[in-house]
């Protein structure tokens, strides 16, 4: 059962706003939170760990990668890793190689590093009802620009 949208009003300070909008969030749907898993990546991977036979992506090369990172939107904001797209695009030709080499390991592996998996999430006023509501707020959610 969802968390009663109560008033964000007696409170004061940025952080007690955050908890009371994140308790809110977290509570729309709480079987959403109980499906997900913390899995590490390891930058490692081992030997011990077998690609899925059952469906494979073909390895990309540079250049695709360099063709995506042209494509950045330099407008949008900087996800949880702090690094803007306007960056990413200027030093592009030197993180093209280990960055490719990162995404082929994604696909061979069938993983996704786990920092490239975080967001940040900011509360967004529908421009509706009392702004003291949490419920008149949805969450949006600030990716890593690779993804």
């Amino acid at each position: 059962m969802p968390h009663k949208a109560t008033s964000l009003l007696p409170i004061t300070n940025s952080f007690g706003i955050a908890e009371a909008l994140n308790l809110y969030f977290t509570s729309i749907d709480p079987s959403l939170a109980a499906n997900l898993s913390y899995e590490p990546f390891e930058s490692e991977i081992t030997s011990k760990t077998k690609p899925d036979s059952s469906f494979q992506l073909s390895k990309v090369d540079e250049s695709v990668i360099y063709n995506e990172l042209a494509k950045l939107n330099v407008n949008k904001a900087a996800g949880p890793d702090e690094i803007p797209a306007k960056f990413i695009k200027l030093c592009g030709q030197y993180i093209l190689k280990p960055f490719t080499h990162v995404v082929n390991l994604s696909l061979k592996y069938s993983k996704v590093p786990t920092e490239m998996k975080k967001a940040r999430v900011r509360a967004l006023y529908k421009n509706k009802g009392s702004k003291m509501l949490p419920n008149n707020y949805r969450p949006i959610s600030i990716l890593p620009v690779f993804f």
